[in-house]
């Protein structure tokens, strides 16, 4: 389970009561792909075209430690920039293949961009880490799976 953790994580697939929750929403999971938005009518279809005009106040992001130490982020360590919270980490472990300590999670869209840096709290202790662009850590163009 361990592996296949590690696994998931460098692609960024989401799992299922851990970084997808009906605590979020389909915006913010980064998930708007699988809306079919000329659907006639759908429940939550207002709230969604709502939230999409104005934009999710949180985002899913990869987050890569910059000094990973002895343990991974776990679920719902504070996401801190400056002196604030800015978000929580869903899912943590080590990317055997990229040979990085990744966290996944969510952030406040304006600290959502890659190459934003914050600090995330792993048992009473922050480390830096840095927001990735949006495509997997691992095999980002998916070559490797559709060989």
């Amino acid at each position: 389970m361990f592996a296949l953790d590690s696994l998931r994580l460098e692609k960024g697939y989401r799992a299922w009561k851990q970084d997808l929750s009906t605590d979020y929403t389909v915006l913010q999971g980064g998930l708007e792909r699988f809306v079919k938005w000329d659907k006639p009518d759908f429940k939550g279809k207002a709230a969604l075209l709502s939230e999409k005009q104005r934009g999710p106040a949180k985002r899913f992001v990869t987050l890569v430690l910059d000094e990973p130490g002895e343990c991974d982020a776990p679920y719902m360590s504070a996401l801190w920039h400056g002196g604030a919270i800015v978000g929580e980490t869903l899912s943590g472990g080590y990317g055997h293949r990229v040979d990085k300590a990744i966290a996944l999670g969510m952030l406040r869209s304006d600290f959502a961009e890659p190459g934003t840096r914050v600090d995330i709290e792993i048992f009473g202790e922050r480390r830096s880490a840095t927001v990735q662009p949006d495509a997997p850590l691992w095999d980002p163009g998916n070559a490797r799976l559709k060989s």
